[in-house]
């Protein structure tokens, strides 16, 4: 048996390409396209962060409001739950810690984020300093106080949703080129 010719090796390959792009393409019930329904990703309204969630639980007067004072009261508490030591804890107890408190380990706050000095040991200092600045990231008017209004956000692609079904141009909506000239 000789073997293919490059032309041959060329239609093959086409075959193939065609065939995958096929099955890539089509429904696990053999329907082609997109399954129908609201995907897992696809979100319609505002959502919460996990660190969000974390700062509601530090709410310890219960007003819906979480202060500095509160934050600080909540890492002290927190700290001797996972730490190593009194001033420091390893990367691996912080990230155990993280995934119980913020119900994930994929989440925007990992280990890594916390070691600023990049020694591979979480100091305290580093512990509170990371959440400081969460905390400020999220308090948009800077009053030293999260509510709950500011732990939310709307994604992007809700918004662009959103707004194109309220009659409102979206992103998709918008006139493509340059603006035109008055």
């Amino acid at each position: 048996m000789s073997s293919p010719s490059p032309r041959q090796a060329a239609g093959c390959i086409a075959v193939c390409t065609l065939f995958l792009l096929s099955a890539c393409a089509s429904h696990p019930d053999g329907r082609g396209g997109r399954p129908e329904g609201p995907g897992p990703r696809q979100i319609s309204g505002p959502v919460a962060s996990p660190a969000a969630l974390l700062f509601t639980g530090l709410d310890d007067n219960g007003d819906m409001i979480v202060s500095e004072a509160e934050l600080h009261a909540g890492l002290d508490s927190a700290w001797p739950t996972f730490a190593d030591g009194e001033h420091s804890t390893s990367t691996l107890s912080l990230d155990n810690w993280l995934e119980r408190a913020l119900g994930s380990s994929d989440s925007e706050l990992s280990p890594i984020a916390f070691d600023s000095n990049i020694d591979g040991v979480i100091s305290r200092r580093e512990f509170d300093g990371r959440f400081a600045a969460v905390f400020e990231r999220l308090d948009k008017d800077g009053n030293g106080e999260l509510t709950r209004a500011e732990l939310l956000f709307t994604p992007a692609r809700a918004r662009r949703q959103n707004v194109s079904q309220s009659g409102g141009r979206g992103r998709e909506d918008r006139p493509r080129g340059r603006p035109q000239r008055q």
